[in-house]
């Protein structure tokens, strides 16, 4: 299930760029192939040419991800994702999941589509501090627990600032 969602989420961002996109631009038309991995507790990092992807298991064979991608080599910021991937497609009706960071709301929305086994967990939150600070995550029903959370994070963000961009 986490190649299945490492490639859905890597092919989100590696659709084919413009012919005018620069020849130094990270990009891969197939999805971008993991090159390494790492555990870190119950979290697992993926390293690829353009990406860097951690994913903790959580509930009832659910996963909590995030992606960042480097696409350029000046880029400073990640293109991010975070993403909860569930074993059952979601209902037809299913409404907005709310979002908890150790028992508090957070400013995010998770609003699956019917028939998906996966949604984008939109926020304005800065997701790797809020990640890093966290003990526990829900959203909805499903729940993840992590006493390494800020180390799988600075792995992360070491996995990032690793990339080229090219």
């Amino acid at each position: 299930m986490l190649t299945l969602i490492y490639a859905l989420g890597l092919w989100y961002f590696s659709l084919p760029l413009p012919p005018s996109t620069p020849p130094d631009t990270c990009y891969t038309e197939d999805g971008d192939i993991a090159l390494s991995q790492k555990s870190i507790e119950d979290w697992t990092l993926l390293r690829a040419k353009c990406s860097c992807f951690i994913a903790l298991k959580g509930s009832d064979q659910s996963e909590f991800s995030i992606v960042v991608v480097k696409a350029y080599a000046k880029q400073k910021q990640p293109r991010l994702s975070a993403i909860l991937s569930v074993e059952q497609s979601f209902p037809e009706h299913a409404g907005e999941l709310p979002v908890l960071i150790n028992g508090q709301t957070i400013n995010a929305k998770a609003k699956p589509m019917a028939g998906t086994s996966t949604v984008e967990v939109n926020s304005s939150a800065d997701w790797i501090v809020a990640i890093a600070e966290a003990k526990t995550l829900q959203i909805g029903d499903y729940q993840f627990t992590s006493a390494q959370s800020q180390i799988a994070m600075q792995e992360l963000k070491s996995c990032y600032a690793g990339l080229q961009g090219k």
